[in-house]
């Protein structure tokens, strides 16, 4: 669906050693099909869609609308930014590299405008039920100039990453199994041994900006921060959208004034 909105590429040569680049540009003017969809998923990340459905045929839409979804959408709109910076970044790695993303962390926030600690999303790639690949990912939103975001990024992804045992892997961990997911079993035995994950382990970074805002100074320091030696190996996907914030305001009030279930 984001295919018909933005278009994904990799430049050629890449223009940085350290890391890889993926550039995500508008390709169209945004529809209101993809606003739909960015609406749904927004929804879905913070409030899963079959319990919405549930709870609508017991209570009723409005009453479902008061005590479900008015109380979990953030209304601050700093953390609006960063909720829907998080959120595009993970549909993108679903839509366009094939990734799932086992559990939404979003949900877990008790407060509609709690920010939660930590990596950002945790990111899967599968055979089956067989764990091939794990991908730490964090996201940056910008509607102003601010040439650092990367590298604080990057410099969060690391931080967790260098604990014996990341906390975005145990909160994943507990979560697979508490919904007695069968992943949890190809998680496990991914985690038996992570002496070496030089192929196995990556890093995402999702910078999200307004267009009239990106400077290139935003890569080149992160270049200058990032080491050929480092690991994970990063991967940068960066995101250009016109009238981001409107855009953004606007997705949250239609999804204030209506739920979005998605068709069956």
């Amino acid at each position: 669906m984001l295919s018909k909105w933005l278009l994904w590429k990799a430049p050629t040569p890449a223009p940085y050693k350290n890391f890889a680049l993926i550039e995500i540009d508008e390709q169209t003017q945004i529809s209101q099909e993809v606003k739909g969809y960015l609406m749904q998923v927004l929804q879905d990340a913070r409030i899963d869609t079959d319990f919405l459905k549930t709870a609508v045929s017991h209570l009723g839409w409005d009453k479902v609308q008061t005590l479900l979804l008015d109380q979990r959408l953030p209304s601050a709109p700093k953390l609006r930014c960063g909720f829907f910076g998080e959120v595009l970044t993970s549909a993108l790695l679903t839509e366009f590299s094939g990734y799932v993303i086992p559990v939404q962390k979003l949900r877990f926030a008790i407060t509609p405008n709690q920010s939660l600690p930590g990596t950002d999303v945790l990111a899967i790639k599968k055979e089956g039920e067989i764990v091939s690949e794990i991908c730490f990912v964090e996201s940056k939103l910008r509607n102003t100039k601010d040439a650092s975001a990367a590298v604080t990024g990057y410099r969060q992804l690391k931080e967790d990453h260098m604990k014996k045992v990341p906390d975005i892997i145990s909160f994943v961990l507990s979560r697979l199994y508490e919904m007695k997911d069968p992943l949890l079993y190809g998680f496990l035995n991914y985690l038996q041994d992570r002496s070496d994950t030089t192929e196995k382990e990556s890093f995402r970074l999702g910078l999200i900006w307004e267009n009239e805002a990106w400077a290139e100074t935003v890569l080149q320091n992160l270049e200058e921060e990032v080491k050929p030696v480092d690991s994970p190996h990063l991967i940068v996907q960066r995101v250009r959208i016109q009238r981001l914030a409107p855009l953004i305001e606007e997705l949250f009030k239609a999804m204030g004034a209506a739920m979005v279930l998605e068709d069956d």
